[in-house]
């Protein structure tokens, strides 16, 4: 999905009626949370940082590195989680409906720092997906990155080349696990002007493929979403406030897809945020007016806003709580629609029983809409899982399970999708 960290993520709105409304509600979320930053800012000093943001990425991952020896780091860890844990947040697959899909992966990242300004890295994941698609199956994939990072006093580059081939949830359209093949190459970097004020950039070239000989799910054309993309963002970012910064991004996409030329398509957005920061309460959020355009004249066109939120509070000695919410579209494979528009909230809550034990309930909604109507319905989905479930952290082990209920419900797809998922969770750190 287009999201405005880069890729995945842009909105539209259903009509013109829809596209006034979600206007005022994205202007009055900012006008709300400036308006809360500015009059929660009394005394204090105001941060004036002068490092790079990668800078503090890279110092804190080579304080965590299992192996050092001279100018290479290493850091290594066995994970087992389910298929669709990191990639859409614990919404688990209908492939596998009364099971578990289990991926188990070992991330390797490799460090080589010759000079202080000069950082090279490799990421390699393999993994192994053991999942049912009708019976017990498993599948190896991997995902391989490297990045050559340069830090200068002002300015920081980094050129970087990755693919993958792994299993991977799609959990909005067609709520299946499918294989995915991916190849990018880069462009990422920070100018900071000043302790206050710094812009970052991000251009990327991508491809995403589906290859036959792999697993795919049965009597659905996923191949249709096999692309490539063209995607610049840029964002100028300022330290306005003792513990707000302000932000103004710009992206713009294009695509072209393999298998589904209707689909050609160029997205425009621009969008104006804020950070916060006050220790107990961190919040970030970013919306704006977004523009899809295709090139075949005859497929209609999206106008409208994007907007995600984050925000986190620490409520006492134990308790934690977030809430995540964002509005955007994907690429569909429905028939006669090109996009599904999505709106999705989470709140999570956390509770600290022990140095080692911590309690956590989750509850997640999605609601997709669908706005090119088929046999005279306009086909709209309804997404909710609710779950509770525990991590418990040794000093190189960790581990969890969750159990949750899932409900999913559509107007147009026969049947609700309803049952107990189970989740569990294991990492391991030599």
């Amino acid at each position: 999905m287009l999201n405005c960290r880069g890729f995945d993520s842009y909105v539209t709105t259903e009509g013109d009626v829809r596209g006034v409304i979600l206007h005022r509600w994205a202007a009055f979320l900012i006008a709300v949370f400036m308006t809360s930053s500015i009059a929660a800012q009394s005394g204090g000093l105001r941060d004036r940082d002068p490092n790079l943001q990668a800078t503090k990425k890279i110092a804190n991952d080579l304080q965590k590195a299992s192996f050092h020896n001279g100018p290479f780091y290493l850091l290594s860890s066995i994970q087992l989680s389910d298929i669709g844990y990191e990639q859409e947040y614990f919404v688990p697959t209908d492939d596998h409906q009364g099971g578990l899909t289990l991926s188990i992966e070992a991330p390797q990242r490799f460090y080589f720092v010759p000079r202080k300004k000069s950082v090279y890295s490799i990421d390699f994941i393999p993994s192994v997906g053991i999942f049912d698609g009708g019976n017990t199956q498993r599948q190896f994939g991997y995902s391989l990155r490297g990045d050559a990072q340069y830090l200068f006093n002002h300015l920081y580059l980094d050129f970087y080349g990755a693919t993958a081939d792994r299993l991977r949830a799609f959990t909005g359209e067609i709520n299946r696990v499918a294989t995915q093949k991916q190849n990018e190459f880069g462009l990422a970097g920070e100018f900071k002007y000043s302790s206050k004020t710094s812009a970052l950039f991000n251009v990327n070239y991508r491809t995403s493929d589906y290859p036959d000989d792999e697993y795919q799910p049965a009597g659905i054309p996923i191949d249709q979403l096999a692309r490539n993309e063209r995607n610049v963002r840029g964002a100028f970012q300022h330290k306005t406030f003792p513990r707000t910064s302000l932000r103004v991004a710009a992206e713009w996409s294009e695509y072209r897809f393999d298998n589904a030329p209707l689909k050609d398509s160029r997205r425009e957005y621009v969008g104006f945020g804020a950070n916060y920061d006050n220790g107990p309460f961190a919040a970030s959020v970013e919306a704006g007016p977004a523009r899809l355009s295709f090139r075949d004249a005859n497929q209609k066109e999206y106008e409208g806003v994007l907007a995600n939120l984050n925000m986190s509070r620490r409520l006492g000695s134990r308790w934690t709580a977030s809430v995540e919410g964002a509005r955007d579209v994907d690429f569909a494979i429905f028939i006669d629609n090109n996009y599904r528009v999505s709106t999705r909230g989470n709140l999570t809550l956390e509770f600290a029983s022990t140095r080692k034990l911590t309690l956590r309930g989750s509850s997640t909604l999605e609601h997709d809409d669908y706005d090119v109507p088929v046999s005279g319905i306009r086909r709209h989905d309804d997404i909710r899982f609710n779950l509770i479930g525990w991590r418990y952290g040794l000093r190189r082990f960790r581990f969890g399970f969750d159990v949750g209920y899932y409900e999913r419900t559509s107007n147009y797809v026969p049947g609700d999708q309803n049952g107990i998922r189970y989740i569990i969770h294991l990492s391991f750190t030599p």
